[in-house]
């Protein structure tokens, strides 16, 4: 006998939501490379100090990340679609108020909290919708969606610098906040996966991997349906303790009435008049008892609204501050490359060869990523690890060579490992959580990376303004990454360890 079975399509109406996810990152990510751009020399105009530019750029990286919490929840009750809605009205409004920013206030307001929360918002719709929509093609969905992506900050710029020459900052960043507005299309194809799920018939009694990865019920549905016992032992035995509940209940009754009986007997052979006395000390304690009740049910309801349980988990928080510790390196190391090249003495002309070597390379091994993970037959996981430990290794051979050359093929290095990181750095959460909690989850991973970025980044300033040098950064850059490979390490021969102990226990004899 065959049971069908609804399950994501895996392909299909899916790679409409892959344009989409791509459409929204080729506009949102440069936003932040060609903030600097625009505003260089505004900036000067206006007064601002290099604290307060910085200031305004990683408020801009991190406040719609350490929102992430609020997102996961928003995208449970709302859906990817309205979220996505909601994302593109923010980016858009915030760019155009950016454009007619005038203080520092007004543009940590429009720039640093509007346009940063519209793309943190953009960030987790998207990412969710693609990952409702694919199990087994995940990763080559993700590639693809992440090597259109990679010719944003490519074509944005060259785009930026031919409006320069014509219209103001003003006019430029009016000018790209109606291009942001373009994210409203994108918004309006994240229709809800299960329009297009597609049934697969399995034979009865057997379970259907792809179902259980794709335990959607939470994430498209609003309500959630009463689970049904259907074992009559269970009945039996649910029966037999609310039986129980209910003798033991009425025998608590009669014991209260004694009391009461036996204490207003005693106060009438007194001549009191305090019979009320212990109905009024049992009034009481009934409200408090429920008041506890009140702010029991009132925290279970957030740790279920939030997903709170996941941080019981010691592998999910595990892989959470390792991925935050390594991107907190990676950008802050994309942010100042162009700083240390200049201190190298390489000229203009040499310095955009080498991010254009760089940015070649990762667009490339974007599309190449999952060919690649197939070969190793290895988790998400572990590619991204392998691919912090190629980064760490090319971010050392950069603090050895000034030579243009070595450069080059430094940059070549450094590209291959931020390809391979791009993509699969998106997919280590959802290959560990379900997917009912992966927005919460996404979001908890996304507010403790805002979290690392605002700490760590200005340690790093006060690093170099003390040291003079930017040698010193790098390395405690490659601490930090390498602090995720052990910490991940570290958790595997735990478990390994565990997993022989139980063994043995079980071969032992009694």
């Amino acid at each position: 006998m065959k049971k069908s079975n609804k399950v994501p399509p895996d392909g299909g109406y899916g790679w409409v939501i892959v344009f989409a996810n791509a459409l929204s990152n080729f506009i949102a990510t440069p936003l932040m490379h060609c903030f600097g751009l625009i505003f260089n020399v505004t900036f000067a105009e206006l007064g601002l100090t290099a604290t307060q530019s910085s200031l305004i750029i990683n408020l801009n990286a991190a406040f719609g990340m350490m929102t992430g919490l609020i997102n996961g929840v928003l995208l449970k009750m709302y859906g990817c679609r309205k979220v996505a809605m909601l994302a593109s009205f923010l980016l858009t409004f915030g760019v155009v108020l950016t454009s007619y920013s005038k203080t520092f206030t007004h543009f940590i307001i429009s720039y640093g909290l509007i346009t940063s929360l519209g793309m943190g918002l953009c960030q987790s719709a998207y990412s969710l919708s693609v990952y409702t929509y694919f199990v087994d093609r995940r990763s080559y969905a993700v590639g693809l969606s992440e090597t259109i992506t990679g010719f944003g900050p490519i074509l944005i710029p060259q785009m930026i610098s031919v409006l320069m020459t014509t219209y103001t900052p003003e006019g430029v960043t009016l000018i790209f906040g109606g291009i942001c507005a373009h994210v409203f299309i994108a918004a309006t194809l994240l229709q809800p996966v299960k329009w297009h799920m597609k049934i697969k018939e399995d034979k009865q009694g057997e379970t259907v991997a792809i179902q259980m990865k794709s335990n959607l019920t939470n994430t498209e549905e609003k309500k959630e349906e009463p689970k049904e016992e259907t074992n009559s032992d269970s009945t039996e035995k649910t029966t037999d303790t609310h039986n129980n509940d209910v003798v033991t209940e009425n025998a608590s009754n009669q014991e209260k009435t004694d009391e009461h009986d036996k204490q207003d007997t005693k106060n009438v052979e007194n001549g009191e008049d305090t019979i009320k006395e212990p109905r009024s000390t049992e009034k009481a304690e009934g409200e408090h008892n429920s008041e506890k009740k009140l702010k029991e049910n009132i925290f279970t309801t957030i740790v279920r609204m939030f997903d709170l349980d996941l941080l019981k988990d010691p592998i999910f928080v595990n892989i959470m501050m390792g991925l935050a510790l390594a991107i907190f390196a990676e950008l802050n190391f994309t942010v100042l490359t162009p700083f240390m090249l200049h201190d190298y003495g390489l000229d203009t002309s040499q310095i955009a060869i080498f991010l254009s070597v760089l940015g070649g390379a990762d667009i490339v091994f974007r599309f190449f990523a999952p060919h690649i993970a197939n070969l190793f037959t290895t988790s998400p996981r572990w590619m991204y690890a392998g691919s912090l430990f190629l980064l760490m290794l090319t971010r050392f051979t950069f603090l050895l060579s000034t030579n243009f050359y070595i450069l080059i093929a430094i940059a070549l290095g450094l590209g291959i490992a931020k390809g391979i990181r791009k993509v699969y750095m998106s997919l280590v959460i959802p290959d560990y959580v379900s997917i009912d909690k992966l927005a919460t989850a996404s979001g908890m991973e996304m507010m403790m990376n805002g979290f690392c970025i605002m700490i760590g980044g200005p340690i790093l300033g006060v690093v170099r303004d003390v040291t003079g040098s930017y040698t010193l950064c790098v390395i405690i850059m490659n601490c930090v990454t390498f602090t995720t490979i052990t910490m991940w390490i570290i958790e595997v021969l735990i478990i390994k360890f565990k997993q022989v102990k139980i063994k043995k226990d079980k071969t032992m004899p009694v």
